[in-house]
C-alpha cells in the first residue's frame, strides 16, 4: 500500500483518468479586481473541480475523461464545445433534460473580499446514471479522480458508494479529491460520514488542512492526526496546508514539500491544477516529492491567472515558470523523509 502501489497501478494502467463530478460555465467580472456588481461586462470560462483537473492533465499532454451530466442547453453546450478545444473526452458525459441545469458561477478576480457565487439548484452533474458507470468497467482507464461534490447528493453520491468496491476490486485506482463546499452538504457531520464510506476503497486521498477537518468530524481528533492514523493504516495522502506547503503521508512516510511564493490575482483554482499536475507528474516518472512541487508550482500559476480551466499551464509554460521562480521549503522541520 501506499505511493508506491499507487503509482505502479496508475503507470501499469492505459486509457484516460477519468474525472467525475461538476463541470460548469464561469463568468469573470472584468475589469479584474472589481466586484461582480461593479462589472463593465464579463469574461467566460469552464470552471467546476472536475472540469478543471481534466483540463490540467490535458495541458500537459495526460489522456483526460470526464464523467458528469449536462444540461441540454446553451451552458451545457458551452462546456461540451471546451471539453472538445482541449480533448477532453467527453464519451461518459451524459446530456440531462428537464429542469436540471449546468453550474453556474461568478467569480471574482480579487484576493481580499473575493466573492464566489455558485448557483447549482438541482445540479445536472449529480445526475449520473448507472450505465456510464458499466461503461467505466467496460473500457480501459488509468484511474477514476472523484471529486467530493459529486458524494454530496443524488445519483451521483448513491451510485459512486454502491460502485466504489467493484472499481476498486477491477484494479482500476480510486482517487478522491476531498472538495469540500460548505452550501454543497446540509452539514459536516453528514459530509464526513459519506466520505469515511469511500476511504477504505482509495488508494489516494488529497485535501487540505480544512477539509481534513471535516473528515475527522466526531473522531476527537483534528484533521492532520486523523490523516497520520489513514496514512498509518495504508493509505496514501497528500495533505495540502497553504502558505505552510505539503506533507506527504503514507506508512512511514512524513514529509513536507515547500511552495513558490506569488502574488496572486485570485484564490480559487490552485488545488484543482495541483492535483492534475501532481498526477501528470508521476506518470512522467517524477517520484512523489517532485511531483508534489510541480503541483505546487501549477498552483501558483494559476492563481496569478484569471479563470479556472483556461488557466491551467502547458509543459513548457510551467516548466518557464519554475525556472523563473524561486522555491520555498516548507516550513516544517520535523518531518521524518
Amino acid at each position: 500500500m501506499g505511493f508506491s502501489d499507487c503509482i505502479d497501478r496508475l503507470k501499469n494502467r492505459t486509457g484516460p483518468i477519468i474525472i467525475v463530478g461538476r463541470a460548469g460555465l464561469d463568468l469573470y467580472p472584468l475589469p479584474d479586481g472589481v466586484k461582480t456588481a461593479e462589472a463593465t461586462h464579463f469574461v467566460s470560462d469552464m470552471g467546476g473541480s472536475a472540469g478543471n483537473i481534466a483540463a490540467a492533465l490535458a495541458q500537459r499532454g495526460i489522456q483526460a475523461g470526464l464523467m458528469s451530466c449536462l444540461s441540454t442547453d446553451p451552458a451545457g453546450d458551452f462546456v461540451m464545445a471546451k471539453l472538445a478545444a482541449l480533448s477532453i473526452d467527453a464519451r461518459l458525459v451524459e446530456r440531462s433534460t428537464g429542469l436540471a441545469r449546468t453550474s453556474l458561477a461568478l467569480a471574482e478576480s480579487r484576493t481580499s473580499d473575493c466573492e464566489v457565487v455558485i448557483y447549482r439548484n438541482d445540479a445536472a452533474d449529480l445526475h449520473l446514471d448507472a450505465g456510464q458507470f458499466s461503461a467505466l468497467l467496460e473500457h480501459p482507464h488509468k484511474a477514476l479522480v472523484i471529486t467530493g461534490t459529486a458524494l454530496s447528493a443524488g445519483n451521483s453520491r448513491r451510485l459512486l458508494l454502491e460502485q466504489a468496491g467493484q472499481l476498486a476490486e477491477s484494479g482500476l485506482p480510486l482517487i478522491l479529491d476531498i472538495d469540500y463546499r460548505i452550501t454543497a452538504w446540509p452539514d459536516e457531520i453528514e459530509a464526513a460520514e459519506i466520505y469515511r464510506k469511500i476511504l477504505p476503497h482509495l488508494s489516494l486521498l488529497v485535501g487540505n488542512d480544512e477539509e481534513f477537518e471535516v473528515l475527522a468530524n466526531g473522531t476527537g481528533l483534528d484533521g492532520l492526526s486523523y490523516a497520520r492514523n489513514l496514512a498509518s493504516d495504508g493509505l496514501a495522502i497528500l495533505y495540502k496546508m497553504g502558505a505552510s506547503g505539503c506533507r506527504i503521508l503514507a506508512p512511514q512516510l512524513d514529509r513536507a514539500v515547500g511552495i513558490y511564493p506569488v502574488q496572486p490575482l485570485k484564490p480559487f483554482g490552485a488545488g484543482d491544477a495541483f492535483l492534475g499536475n501532481f498526477l501528470a507528474g508521476v506518470l512522467e516518472g517524477q517520484d512523489v516529492a517532485e511531483a508534489v512541487q510541480t503541483g505546487a508550482a501549477a498552483a501558483a500559476y494559476v492563481v496569478t491567472k484569471r479563470g479556472c480551466a483556461s488557466a491551467m499551464p502547458d509543459t513548457k509554460t510551467l516548466h518557464n515558470f519554475m525556472d523563473s521562480h524561486v522555491y520555498q521549503s516548507a516550513e516544517i522541520e520535523n518531518y521524518k523523509s
